[in-house]
C-alpha cells in the first residue's frame, strides 16, 4: 500500500489581502509531521512553488508547529487546498491554476 501525505497549502500576507503592490507572495505548507519522509515531501512541494511563482515566499510548518504558533490564526491566513503528495506536480499545478499569479 503506498503511503500518502496531503499537504495544507494556505496564503497570506499582502497579495492575499488583494494589495495591488506587493514584495512578495506568501505561502505556508503545513505537512504532517517533523518526520524525515514528511519533510521531504514539504521540501520538495516548496521547490516546485519556488519554479513555478514569481517572488515567493515559503514557509512550512508541520501540523504540530502550527497548533503550537496558531500561525494561521495570527497571520489571517486563506486556505488555498490540500496537495495531495503522490502526485504532487499535477495536484500543485491545479491548485495554483486556481488564482491569477505572477508566473516565473
Amino acid at each position: 500500500m503506498i503511503q500518502t501525505e496531503g499537504l495544507k497549502i494556505y496564503g497570506f500576507g499582502s497579495f492575499f489581502r488583494g494589495a495591488e503592490i506587493f514584495n512578495d507572495i506568501d505561502f505556508l505548507i503545513i505537512h504532517t509531521s517533523i518526520d524525515k519522509t514528511s519533510c521531504k515531501v514539504a521540501i520538495e512541494c516548496k521547490k516546485l512553488i519556488l519554479k513555478k511563482i514569481k517572488k515567493p515566499h515559503i514557509t512550512m510548518l508541520s501540523h504540530q508547529e502550527e497548533e503550537s504558533l496558531k500561525f494561521i490564526k495570527k497571520s489571517n491566513a486563506l486556505f488555498l487546498g490540500i496537495v495531495e503528495t503522490f502526485n504532487i506536480e499535477t495536484e500543485l499545478d491545479f491548485l495554483l491554476n486556481k488564482r491569477k499569479y505572477p508566473r516565473n
